[in-house]
């Protein structure tokens, strides 16, 4: 499963040459990006116990009664994302996460849009997929 939440997330060093206009604590450098200090982590993949429905997929086949299950919990949670103004834009099988009762939980709204986004003719300013 990407992202192993049994680890610690990374520490943020503050160690380096440069220091904070105060001079009171210094920053590290990455690139034009200045980091502080770490002021959190995400829980990626929490509530995941069984994984992304596409290891499922990728193992073997799923009977028809259990596809039938996630397709209409997918289409639940897409009518209650859409009566909510919240576009997801990158729905698949990796983004399917299934809990400990192998109940489907749509992940990764990275690339989600809401309403206010929408231009006049319908369309969003930006495109984007996941490219195959």
């Amino acid at each position: 499963m990407p992202g192993d939440i049994s680890r610690d997330p990374p520490a943020v060093s503050a160690s380096t040459s440069s220091a904070s206009a105060s001079g009171s604590s210094s920053v590290k450098l990455m690139g034009k990006y200045e980091m502080g200090r770490l002021l959190g982590y995400g829980a990626f993949a929490k509530l995941a116990k069984g994984g992304e429905l596409f290891a499922k997929i990728t193992k073997g086949r799923l009977n028809e009664d259990l596809c039938r299950r996630y397709f209409q919990q997918l289409i639940s949670a897409v009518g209650y994302c859409h009566s909510g103004g919240v576009f997801h834009r990158d729905l698949k099988s990796e983004n399917l996460l299934l809990d400990e009762n192998w109940d489907s939980k749509v992940s990764d709204f990275g690339l989600s849009a809401i309403r206010y986004q929408i231009r006049s003719d319908g369309l969003l300013q930006t495109l984007c997929w996941t490219p195959v």
